[in-house]
C-alpha cells in the first residue's frame, strides 16, 4: 500500500524493486496498522528499501540480515554512496525503520529470530510516564514509544537518581546528541524529553 505514502511512479517503481521490494507494500500496511504518523512511515519504508539496496551491494540476500549486519549498516550509513541516498549524519528514524523492517521479516519468517540475551527492561519511572502520558493526554504507542526510548536514554546516562541531575548535564546530553543526528531527530528528542522533564 506504498500509494498512501508516495504518488511518484519512479519512486513506487525503485521502492518496489530490489531484493526488499517484495517486502515493502506489506511492510507499509504493518506501519499504519501500527498507528505510525505518515511522516515517519515515509522514512522508514526509505530506510526499509536502503538497506536492502546496502544488503545486496554486500552480495547478500534478506535472509542474511541479523544484528551484525544491522551495524555494518550503521557504520555505512557516513559513508553510504548507495544510489537514491544521501550520506551524512546518522538518523536515528533511518537506524529505527531498519529495526522495524528487519522485525517484521523475522515475523514473516524471512529472517530467522534473534536468540541473543533480552533487552534491557524500561526503567519504572519511565514506565510510570508512558502510564500517565496516556491515560491523561491519550497519546498513541508509537509516539509513546519514541518518547520512551529519548527517556531511557537519558536515565541510562545521567543515572536514575534524578535528584543528582542538573540543567547542565541534561543540556551536554541533548548536545551529544544532537552531534550524532539531524535537526528533526534532534527536535523530536527535545519535544519528548521537555514532556518527560515536566513529569
Amino acid at each position: 500500500m506504498l500509494e498512501k505514502y508516495f504518488s511518484a511512479p519512479k519512486t513506487l517503481r525503485r521502492l518496489r524493486g530490489g531484493i526488499s521490494g517484495s517486502h515493502i507494500d506489506a511492510f507499509a500496511d504493518n506501519l499504519e496498522h501500527d498507528g505510525y504518523a505518515p511522516a515517519s512511515a515515509v522514512r522508514y519504508i526509505r530506510a526499509a528499501s536502503h538497506l536492502g539496496c546496502f544488503v545486496q551491494r554486500k552480495g547478500s540476500i534478506l535472509e542474511d540480515i541479523d544484528l551484525n549486519l544491522l551495524d555494518s549498516f550503521r557504520s555505512h550509513l557516513r559513508r553510504c554512496r548507495c544510489p537514491h541516498f544521501k550520506r551524512g549524519k546518522i538518523s536515528y528514524h533511518v537506524q529505527f525503520g531498519v529495526k522495524l523492517f528487519h522485525r517484521h521479516l523475522v515475523a514473516r519468517g524471512i529472517c530467522p529470530s534473534e536468540s541473543g540475551p533480552n533487552p534491557p527492561s524500561q526503567p519504572a519511572l519511565v514506565t510510570a510516564f508512558c502510564d500517565w502520558f496516556r491515560t491523561h493526554r491519550g497519546v498513541k504507542e508509537p509516539t509513546l514509544r519514541q518518547y520512551a526510548r529519548g527517556a531511557t536514554d537519558l536515565l541510562r546516562t545521567l543515572g536514575e537518581d534524578v535528584a543528582q541531575w542538573n540543567a547542565l548535564a541534561v543540556r551536554d546530553f541533548l548536545l551529544e546528541r544532537a552531534s550524532q543526528c539531524g535537526t528533526p531527530t534532534t527536535q523530536a528528542l527535545i519535544t519528548s524529553l521537555r514532556a518527560f522533564l515536566g513529569f
